[in-house]
C-alpha cells in the first residue's frame, strides 16, 4: 500500500516538467495579450498625434500666453515617450519586424544620415543655421523612434479606431486653425494679397492639415456603411473644413497634393466602368477650387490663384526662385562628392533644398539616394496595393502620397516625420491583410 501510494500520490520531475512548462507558455501567453492589448490601445493616439497632433496644440501658446518652443519640446516629449513605450511593448510581445529589402533600405538610410550627422555636428562642425543638438533631437527623436514604432505595429487591428481618432483631431484642429487665422487676420504674403496661417502654424502647414482633414473625411464618408450617421456628419463637416484651410491657406503645394491624392481616390478606389464617373468627379473638384479661390479672394483677400499663376513667371516670385536657388546649389554640392554627399545643409546659404530627394543626395550621395529609390518604390507598391483592395488601409496610402508630395515641395529629411512614420507603416504592413 505504501509503495502504491507513493506511485500514485507523488511526481517524479519528468512527470511535472509538462505541466511547469505548460504554465510557463501560459504566462507568456498572458503578458503577451496584456502588451497586445496596450499596443492596440495606445497605437491610435499616436496616429492622431503624428498626423495632427502639433496642429492641434499651435494655438496655446496665443490662446494661453505660453512660450511656443514650451509647447513645442512639450508636444515632440509625448510623441517620443509614447515611441518609446510602445518600441518596449512591441520587444515584450516579441512583435516581428519585417525584413524586407525596403525595411533594411529604411535602416541603412537613416544609419548613413546620422553618420552624417555625426560627422556636421561632432567630428568636423560645419555652420549650421540652428544649433548641433537641435538637428540630432529632430532626427532621433521626432523622425526614427516614432517610425521604427509604426514599423513594427504591423497594421494592427486598430487601424479603424485610429482613423477615427485622427480624423477628430484633424478637424478640431483645423477648425482651432482656421478660427485663430480669421482672429489674428492671417499671414501678410508678398504680394498683397493675405494667407491664412498665424505665427506658430505657417501657411504651408495649415494647407498640408486640410488635405489631411480632407482624406480622413473622404474614406469615413465611403466607408458609411460601416459608420454611424453622426459620423458621417463629422466627416462632411471636417472635409469642409479641410477645403477651406486648404483655399485660404493659398499655398500650391498642399493644393497639388489636395488634387492628386483626391484624383487617386477618385480613380484608384472605383470601378471600371464607373471610371467615368471618377473623372467627372476630378473636374467637379477643380470647379470647386476655383469657384471657391474666388470667394476667399473676396471675403478673405486672400488670392490662390494669384500664386499659381505666378508659376508661369518663376524668376517673379521671390520664393520659387529662392527655392530654386537652394536646390542648383544643393545639386552643387552633390556634383562636388557624389558617392557619400557633402554636408547635411548647403554650407553657403546653411538652408536645405525644401526637397528631401535633392537634399538626400546631397547629404548622403548615390549610396543614400539608391536607398531611397529601394525604400520608395517598396511603400508606392504596398499604397497601390491598398488602393487597389479598398480597404481600411486606404486611408493610409493616400496620406503617404500626400506627404511625399509635400516633403518635394516643401520638406527637409528632419521636419518630414510624418512621411517618414507613414512610409515605415506602409513598409511593416502584413502581406496578409487584405481587404478586411
Amino acid at each position: 500500500m505504501t509503495r502504491g501510494s507513493s506511485v500514485s500520490g507523488d511526481k517524479s520531475p519528468i512527470q511535472a516538467l509538462p505541466r511547469a512548462e505548460g504554465k510557463a507558455a501560459r504566462g507568456t501567453t498572458a503578458r503577451g495579450e496584456v502588451a497586445g492589448g496596450v499596443f492596440a490601445a495606445v497605437m491610435p493616439v499616436l496616429w492622431a498625434l503624428i498626423l495632427a497632433g502639433y496642429p492641434l496644440v499651435s494655438t496655446l501658446p496665443t490662446i494661453l500666453g505660453m512660450d511656443h518652443r514650451l509647447v513645442s519640446l512639450s508636444f515632440r516629449a509625448v510623441v517620443l515617450i509614447l515611441s518609446l513605450g510602445l518600441l518596449a511593448v512591441a520587444c515584450l510581445e516579441r512583435r516581428p519586424a519585417r525584413a524586407g529589402l525596403a525595411a533594411m533600405a529604411l535602416g541603412g538610410f537613416w544609419a548613413l544620415y546620422l553618420l552624417r550627422l555625426l560627422l556636421d555636428t561632432v567630428v568636423a562642425p560645419i555652420p549650421l543655421r540652428m544649433p548641433a543638438g537641435e538637428y540630432w533631437l529632430w532626427a532621433v527623436g521626432v523622425c526614427v523612434f516614432p517610425m521604427l514604432t509604426f514599423l513594427v505595429s504591423g497594421a494592427n487591428a486598430s487601424l479603424r479606431q485610429a482613423r477615427q481618432w485622427s480624423l477628430l483631431a484633424a478637424g478640431a484642429a483645423t477648425l482651432g486653425a482656421l478660427a485663430m487665422s480669421a482672429l489674428g487676420q492671417g499671414t501678410p504674403d508678398a504680394e498683397p494679397a493675405m494667407r491664412l496661417g498665424y505665427a506658430t502654424l505657417n501657411p504651408i502647414s495649415l494647407g498640408e492639415l486640410g488635405v489631411s482633414t480632407i482624406v480622413l473625411g473622404l474614406v469615413t464618408v465611403r466607408k458609411g456603411q460601416r459608420s454611424s450617421p453622426r459620423w458621417r456628419l463629422v466627416a462632411v463637416c471636417c472635409i469642409v473644413a479641410g477645403f477651406a484651410a486648404v483655399i485660404g491657406a493659398a499655398s500650391r503645394g498642399p493644393l497639388v497634393a489636395m488634387l492628386a491624392v483626391t484624383g487617386l481616390y477618385a480613380v484608384g478606389t472605383v470601378r471600371r466602368k464607373r471610371l467615368l464617373r471618377a473623372l467627372v468627379a476630378v473636374c467637379l473638384a477643380l470647379a470647386a477650387v476655383w469657384a471657391a479661390a474666388r470667394v476667399a479672394k473676396n471675403l478673405l483677400s486672400t488670392d490662390l490663384m494669384g500664386r499659381v499663376r505666378l508659376l508661369e513667371h518663376p524668376e517673379s516670385d521671390a520664393s520659387a526662385a529662392w527655392r530654386l536657388e537652394n536646390v542648383s546649389r544643393a545639386m552643387a554640392d552633390f556634383v562636388t562628392h557624389p558617392l557619400l554627399g557633402s554636408s547635411i545643409e548647403d554650407v553657403q546659404s546653411q538652408f536645405y533644398p525644401h526637397n528631401i530627394v535633392v537634399e538626400i543626395l546631397m547629404a548622403t550621395g548615390i549610396v543614400g539616394g539608391g536607398a531611397l529609390i529601394i525604400l520608395l518604390a517598396g511603400a508606392m507598391a504596398v499604397a497601390l496595393r491598398l488602393l487597389r483592395q479598398g480597404g481600411e488601409g486606404i486611408w493610409v496610402a493616400l496620406l503617404f502620397f500626400q506627404h511625399l508630395i509635400s516633403a518635394n515641395i516643401s520638406g527637409s529629411i528632419i521636419t518630414s516625420s510624418t512621411f517618414w512614420c507613414l512610409t515605415a507603416a506602409l513598409l511593416g504592413w502584413p502581406k496578409a491583410l487584405g481587404r478586411r
